[in-house]
Parts: C-alpha cells; structure tokens; sequence
C-alpha cells in the first residue's frame, strides 16, 4: 500500500499516515457537501422561481463576508486542527436543527431550502478554508506541490460518493417510503466521524507556530486586503479572482435557467437525478485530471504559469455561449470546463502559492482570498443578472449578461499577465 501511494501518487510513505488521514477529513466534507446541495437545488427550483435564486445566493456571499471578517481574529491567533475541530461540531449540530425544521414543518419548505442551501454553501467555503490553512502548517513548500493534489483528490472521491447517492435518491426514499431529507441525518454521522478523525488520527502531528502579536481589531480584519495591496503579484491575482467569479456566477445562472426550464426536467425528483449525474461526470473527470496531472503540470509549466489556464478555459466558453446562448450542451460545457479548470488545477494552484504568504499572515490572507473575493465576484455577478434582467427587454438579457461574461474573462485574462510578470 505504502509502495504503491508512493509510485503512483509520490506520497513517501513517513507522509502517509498524515496524508491519509487529512485525505478522509476532506472526503467525508465533500461527500456531505455534495448531498446536501443537490438536494437543496432540486428542492428550491421546484418550489421557487429561478429568479429568486439570486437573492439567495446574495444574501449568502453576504453572510460568508460577515463570517470570514469574524474568522479572520481567530484563524492566526488560535490552534488550526482545535478551530477546524469545532468547526466540524457546529456544522454537525446545524445539520441536525436542519432536519428538525424539515421534519416539524416549522417554517415553509422553500425556506428550508434556502437554509439548507446557505449551510452547504458556508461549509463548502470555511471548511476546506481552515482545511487548508492547517495543511499549510503541517506541510512545507515543496511537499504542499507534491501533496495537496493529491490530498485534494479525496474531495472528488467524496464528491462521487455525494453525486451517485443525490442521483439515487429519489428512488431510494420511494422504496423506503422516506423523506429525503433524512439525507441530513446522514450528514451528522458524517461529521461525527471528521470529529474523530481530527480528535485521534492527527494527534501525533507536528503542526508549524507562529508567534502573533497583539493587534487592534481594525488591523487583524485588513491585513489580507494590506497585504495583496502591497505585492503586485497577488494584487493581480486577486483582480483576476474577481472577475472570475463573476462570470462563473453568470455561467451558472444561464445553465439553470436553461436546464430548470427543460420540459424532460421539470420533475423534481427527474431534476434532481440530472442535477448528480452531471456533476458525477464532472467529478470523475476532476478527480482523474487532479490526482494524476495537476501535479505534474504545476511542476512542468510552473506555479506562475498555471494561473493563465482558467481565465483563458472562462474566455472561451463565454464565447461559445454567447454564440449559441440557447443551446442545453453549450450551457452544460460552458458551465462544466471552469469548475473543472478552477477545482482540478486553479484551486490547487493556489493553496501551493499562499504557502509564499509569511505564517503570522497566511490565514488572514488566504481567508481574504478564498472568501471575500468569492462572496465579492458573486455578489456582482449576481447584481450584473438581476439588472440585466430588470432593464433589459426579455429576448436580449441572455446576451447582454453573457456579453458582460465576456469583457470579465478578458480583464481576467490580462489580470494574470501582469501577475506573471510580476511574479518573480
């Protein structure tokens, strides 16, 4: 086993046990993650307007903005592996409320939903944030290149796992004659289980401490902003992030909008089937690109380099899809290859170039980087739908919204030259 991890996956085998361990931590998070999204989508489109979606997804970058201003205080000033510990309790009793309301129909279904759907979403962003942070301080430089691809690829085992029983749901709570919302009831074991895992696995780990200074609250909430600002090649990056997001968010709303509206997919037990299968395909394609590539291309074409092929990979399909703004697989493809470029190779990519960030800072940085300009970008991304929408005559919001994708995947594309440039 030891020989084989090391000849395929070029883990040596005193990382292993390390390696392993944070490996299944981020599986059980994807598998729950991915559950408990598909099952909140599925639900809000069946019982909301598309539309309305936007508001949610609003309301959600706000609140992550909101969380990621209070976790950036404790992030470099408390233990990593005690801060994602707790963090795994206070998703397992959220879920755990969750199923309550679900099972006591405390407040309207479409709520429900929307709640579930927040929950997903701030577990999808704060636990592998804080994952990762930790692995920052467990690993070094040159072993986070070689390792976190493949630490990484247990989420898309996870994310398997999460799609094929999302896709089977519905046939399941028929046999069985159950809700499928107990799925929630599955999540809390879950969870339970990453809380063991990080209780006893990683007792034995030697984790890198920094010493911080005492600092005004003022201070510790800017100092990712302060610290892009002041070097050019993360400024850069970051611009380039912003636009990102907010052409993955208009991609994203034109593929729901033109899957919800599919007649073959109105059903919301059909929806929900097609919904796992199609990011099951992603997935497997993901996991494939990133356990075995990712790595090598990082290495092969370098770590500044590699930030050019997601900006360029958006560019593309926004092009396409405003070519042929109707179509179902233009949509799909438009949508699936930069989730597919920026979580197989990008996302990587940039946990291995936040570990240049001085330890004191690196939480607070990569909290800044991988929360604050995500909740930013969408919130835009989401403003730009919803005005295009409003003032735009009904047969042309499709291509005024996509044609804003397009000018935002060609400042993203700039964004990363000058941040090569200035990279070394």
């Amino acid at each position: 086993m030891l020989k084989f991890l090391e000849n395929t996956f070029r883990v040596k085998p005193e990382e292993a046990p390390v390696v392993l361990a944070m490996g299944l931590i981020l599986l059980v998070n994807a598998l729950a993650l991915n559950v408990s999204e598909v099952v909140a989508i599925s639900g809000f489109l069946n019982t909301v307007d598309l539309p309305q979606i936007l508001w949610v997804w609003i309301f959600n970058m706000v609140f992550i903005i909101i969380v990621t201003a209070l976790s950036s205080l404790l992030v470099d000033k408390i233990g990593r592996k005690r801060l994602l510990n707790s963090l795994a309790l206070i998703i397992m009793v959220a879920y755990l409320v969750l199923r309550s309301f679900f099972i006591w129909e405390i407040i309207p279904p479409q709520f429900n939903y929307s709640f579930l759907y927040l929950l997903s979403e701030q577990q999808g962003v704060f636990f592998p944030l804080i994952f990762w942070v930790l692995a920052n301080d467990i690993f070094q430089l040159h072993q986070a290149k070689r390792l976190f691809p493949f630490i990484a690829s247990f989420a898309f085992v996870g994310q398997i796992l999460g799609l094929i029983l999302g896709a089977l749901a519905p046939s399941i709570v028929d046999l069985l004659g159950i809700p499928v919302t107990e799925l929630l009831t599955f999540n809390v074991v879950l969870f339970l289980i990453a809380y063991l895992i990080l209780l006893n696995a990683m007792q034995q780990v030697n984790i890198k401490k920094a010493s911080h200074k005492v600092e005004p609250i003022r201070e510790t909430l800017s100092e990712g902003w302060g610290f892009v600002k002041a070097v050019k090649s993360f400024r850069f990056l970051t611009i380039s992030m912003i636009m990102v997001f907010i052409v993955v968010t208009v991609l994203e709303y034109n593929w729901l909008a033109i899957t919800s509206s599919a007649e073959q997919l109105e059903d919301a037990g059909t929806f929900q089937t097609f919904y796992s299968l199609y990011y099951l395909v992603l997935t497997l394609m993901g996991w494939g690109l990133q356990s075995l590539l990712t790595s090598r291309i990082i290495e092969r074409i370098s770590l500044k380099n590699v930030f050019i092929i997601l900006p360029i990979v958006l560019l593309t399909c926004a092009v396409l899809t405003l070519v042929f703004p109707a179509m179902l697989i233009v949509a799909t493809l438009a949508f699936a290859l930069p989730y597919l470029s920026m979580d197989a190779i990008d996302a990587p990519a940039n946990k291995a170039f936040q570990s240049l960030v001085p330890e004191a800072r690196r939480g607070r940085v990569s909290l800044f980087m991988d929360s604050y300009l995500y909740g930013f970008g969408t919130i835009l991304g989401c403003v730009i739908v919803g005005l295009v929408a409003w003032l735009t005559p009904e047969g042309y919001v499709a291509i005024v919204y996509l044609t804003i994708g397009v000018i935002c995947s060609l400042i993203s594309v700039v964004s990363i030259f000058r941040m090569r440039k200035d990279y070394d």
